[in-house]
């Protein structure tokens, strides 16, 4: 997501876009003034009333690899709630061959990624796939945590407020179908 950056009122840098404000994450790489930077949302401060106050920001580097997931769920197990994504097989290839590392599972971090959610009865809602980056450093070290989200429609839209840009039922079930058929990993 392009951002250009521009003061804010404390000296910090900040951006907006679609009626969202962004804080340029201050123990990241800044960018100039006016520049126009791929950026990707990290995580989000709340405001005193509780609502969304900002998304936090960092610009896209080399160290950043690009992921496609099949949707985040959270399974209730006790008092602890795992969150996974499958990732993409090209994708989970693609990391295997270029950094040697084996990455079939996500888990969202920080990042105010959507999740899908178990219900007593063994259902869940629909996934709801995206897009995100890790971080090299990160899957040399064996951890497979995303380290933030390319767009806003990757974000829960329940933290925005406001559903964002929905997928047709139509396009939905397309979705849950290329999930059985790229996502089913042999062996």
């Amino acid at each position: 997501m392009q951002l250009v950056a521009r003061p804010g009122k404390n000296g910090s840098l900040i951006a907006s876009r679609d009626d969202v404000l962004f804080l340029f994450d201050r123990d990241a790489p800044q960018p100039a003034v006016g520049e126009s930077v791929e950026a990707m949302i990290t995580h989000h401060r709340r405001a005193r009333d509780g609502g969304l106050g900002a998304l936090v920001v960092r610009p896209v580097t080399d160290d950043d690899v690009p992921v496609r997931h099949a949707g985040f769920v959270c399974r209730r197990n006790g008092g602890t709630t795992p969150t996974t994504a499958m990732i993409y097989a090209d994708d989970s290839a693609r990391i295997a061959q270029k950094f040697g590392v084996s990455v079939q599972m996500l888990t969202p971090g920080r990042s105010p990624v959507a999740k899908s959610r178990y219900f007593p009865d063994g259902t869940f809602n629909l996934l709801r796939p995206g897009r995100a980056y890790m971080a090299k450093s990160d899957l040399l070290q064996g951890l497979a945590r995303i380290c933030g989200l390319p767009t806003l429609d990757d974000v829960d839209e329940t933290l925005l407020g406001k559903p964002l840009r929905g997928m047709p039922a139509r396009a939905a079930m397309a979705n849950v179908l290329a999930f059985r058929k790229d996502f089913c990993l042999s062996g």
